[in-house]
Formats: structure tokens, sequence, C-alpha cells
């Protein structure tokens, strides 16, 4: 049976909208990264700190690897909540 063609058109933004949170995630641990480097080339120049770092960060990851999909989760919500919410706001504004 042939998918309905709005199911394939559905199934197309939903993979564009993945690939756009994947890149989006990448971009927020590269900055991270970048950032902590900054940080710690700036207050302590050591490679291990940057060792230490690395290592708290994975056993932070490692502890709470069942909350941290729930904890993104949120923060998008809360993200497109706002952003859609400010949408509306103008949109009304242009009606009147």
């Amino acid at each position: 049976m042939e998918q309905d063609p709005h199911e394939k058109r559905f199934q197309s933004i939903e993979k564009k909208l993945n690939l756009l949170v994947v890149i989006g995630i990448t971009q927020a641990i590269v900055l991270t990264v970048l950032a902590s480097c900054l940080l710690v080339n700036q207050f302590l120049p050591s490679t291990w700190t940057m060792i230490l770092l690395l290592l708290l960060t994975v056993v932070f990851v490692y502890f709470f690897r069942k909350q941290i999909p729930g904890w993104l989760g949120t923060a998008g919500r809360f993200f497109f909540s706002q952003l859609f919410a400010a949408q509306k706001s103008d949109s009304a504004k242009e009606n009147w």
C-alpha cells in the first residue's frame, strides 16, 4: 500500500527537524567545550585540568544519563513555547 503524500511530507519534515536538533546539540557541545577550554586556559593553564574537566563531564553524563533526555526535552518545549508565544503576540499586534 502506498503512503499518504501528507505522511511522506510529515516524515520528511520530521527528519529535517531531527537533523536540526542534532546540529543544535552538537553546536552547544562544541561551544561548551570551547568556553571551558578558554576558562581553563585563562585561570588554570594545565593539561591535567582539562583531563579532570573531561573526567568530571563523563562522570556527570554517566550518572545522569537517564535524566538528560528529559532535561533536553523540557528545555526544548520551554524554548519553543516561548518562541510560539512571541510569534502569536506579534501577529496579534499586526491585526490592530
